[in-house]
């Protein structure tokens, strides 16, 4: 299972104005570590809900509803809302 840890509430504000449809755009991300299954560690962005709060730092796992098919392609949602507290973390405390 994918795993990730997030260590600050700090978000990137990407924004700007579209190239085709010359409208502006306002994008928040938050940073995640991610650890494979196969224990490579990347970093990566969740982006997060307009006027929605950052994740708190901690353990995370994507929710089963992060996971689906794109045509032939299986995905995993970068959408901060698709991630949960990780259970494992939940059980430790």
């Amino acid at each position: 299972m994918i795993r990730g840890t997030i260590k600050s509430l700090e978000v990137e504000n990407k924004s700007g104005t579209g190239k085709k449809s010359g409208k502006h755009y306002s994008i928040n991300e938050q940073a995640i570590m991610l650890a494979m299954p196969n224990g490579e560690i990347r970093k990566h962005s969740l982006t997060l809900d307009d006027d929605s709060k950052p994740l708190a730092p901690g353990q995370y796992e994507p929710k089963p509803t992060a996971i689906y098919l794109d045509g032939f392609d299986l995905k995993l949602s970068n959408r901060a809302r698709d991630w949960q507290l990780s259970s494992q973390a939940n059980k430790a405390t």
